[in-house]
């Protein structure tokens, strides 16, 4: 069961040196997972694209 939902704002800690700017972003969708850390994927409200991050990378704003 993903932890965060569509529509929700929430904090994205980038990985040193990958992933781009840490900053709020919206969940657009949840994603498929075979693992238990579950992948979103989040737009910022500052970039005209859209990324696939593991709900790891996520906290609540």
């Amino acid at each position: 069961m993903h932890k965060f939902h569509i529509g929700q704002t929430v904090r994205y800690n980038a990985s040193f040196g990958r992933g781009g700017p840490s900053g709020f972003y919206k969940i657009i969708k949840q994603m498929p997972s075979e693992t238990e850390d579950r992948q979103y994927r989040i737009k910022s409200a500052g970039e005209a694209h859209e990324r696939v991050v593991n709900e790891s990378q996520l906290s609540h704003d």
